[in-house]
C-alpha cells in the first residue's frame, strides 16, 4: 500500500493526460479520503481541479472493472479448456478471420460430418443456455456463415465454442440451428438421389416400340440377340451419322 504521506505540489492546474506522479498522488488521496469530499482528494493531487479528479476516478474505476472482467473470463476459459475435448488454440480469433476470408490452411471436416459428430457426441452440459441477451428469430446470412465456420473449427465441440463464433446466438439456439440444418441437408440429399434415380430410369429404361407385324416378330425372335452397345457409344454413332448426312 502506498504511503499516505505526500507533499502537495504548488504548480498550476494540469491539462491532458495524467502523469505518473499525479496518478500516484490520486491513489494516496482516495485511500486517505475514501468517502470524500472530492475537493480534499483534488487538493492532494495538487495539479488537477475537482472536476478533473472526479473524471479521472471514474475512468480508473472503469479500467479496474475491465481488468476484473478480463481476469474472470481468463479463469473461466482456463476451466473450460480443461473440460473441452479439444486442444485450445489461443489464436482462435485470428484463425476465424482467416477462415472467413478464405485464406486459412487449417484442415476442416465437411459440414455434414462436423454437425453429425457434434450432435451425436457433445455432452449435454456443454449446451446449457445461460446467455439471455442473444438474438431471437430467423438466422441472418452472416450468422449462418459464422455458424458454418464454427462447426468446422470445433467438430468435436463444445457447443459453447461454436456459439462463441456465431456471437449473436446462445448455445441452445446454435444447437437447434445445427439440427435443423442437418435435416435440411438430409432433405436435399434425398431430393437429389430421387432426381438422379428418375433421370437414370428415363435414360436406361427401354422405350416400348409399337406392335410390329407377325413376320417381323418372327424374324426378331429367330435372330440371336446381340449385346447392346454402351449408351455413350450409341450416341456417338448417331451423332456421327447426323454429321455425315449434313
Amino acid at each position: 500500500m502506498l504511503s499516505l504521506t505526500v507533499s502537495i505540489p504548488s504548480s498550476k492546474t494540469g491539462k491532458g493526460s495524467w502523469t505518473r506522479n499525479e496518478h500516484e498522488r490520486f491513489l494516496v488521496a482516495i485511500q486517505k479520503y475514501p468517502r470524500g469530499p472530492w475537493k480534499d482528494v483534488a487538493a492532494i493531487v495538487g495539479t488537477r481541479t475537482v472536476r478533473q479528479t472526479q473524471t479521472h476516478a471514474q475512468k480508473f474505476r472503469e479500467k479496474l472493472n475491465r481488468h476484473h472482467r478480463a481476469a474472470r473470463a481468463k479463469a473461466l476459459l482456463a476451466k473450460e479448456v480443461d473440460l473441452a475435448p479439444y486442444p485450445y488454440d489461443p489464436n482462435i480469433e485470428t484463425e476465424v478471420l482467416r477462415l472467413e476470408n478464405g485464406v486459412s490452411t487449417t484442415p476442416l471436416l465437411p459440414f455434414s460430418e462436423a454437425i453429425d459428430f457434434l450432435i451425436e457426441t457433445t455432452p449435454e452440459h456443454y449446451a446449457r443456455d445461460d446467455d439471455r441477451s442473444s438474438n431471437g428469430g430467423k438466422w441472418s446470412r452472416e450468422e449462418h456463415e459464422r455458424f458454418l465456420v464454427g462447426i468446422q473449427m470445433y467438430p468435436h465441440g463444445p457447443w459453447k465454442k461454436v456459439a462463441a463464433i456465431v456471437q449473436t446466438r446462445t448455445t441452445r439456439q446454435t444447437q437447434t440451428h445445427a439440427q435443423k440444418f442437418r435435416q435440411k441437408l438430409d432433405r436435399q440429399d434425398r431430393a437429389l438421389r430421387t432426381t438422379q434415380a428418375f433421370e437414370n430410369r428415363d435414360v436406361y429404361t427401354p422405350i416400348p416400340f409399337a406392335s410390329a407385324s407377325t413376320e417381323t416378330e418372327d424374324n426378331l425372335s429367330s435372330t440371336p440377340s446381340a449385346p447392346l452397345p454402351p449408351l455413350a457409344d450409341a450416341l456417338d454413332s448417331l451423332i456421327a451419322l447426323l454429321e455425315n448426312d449434313v
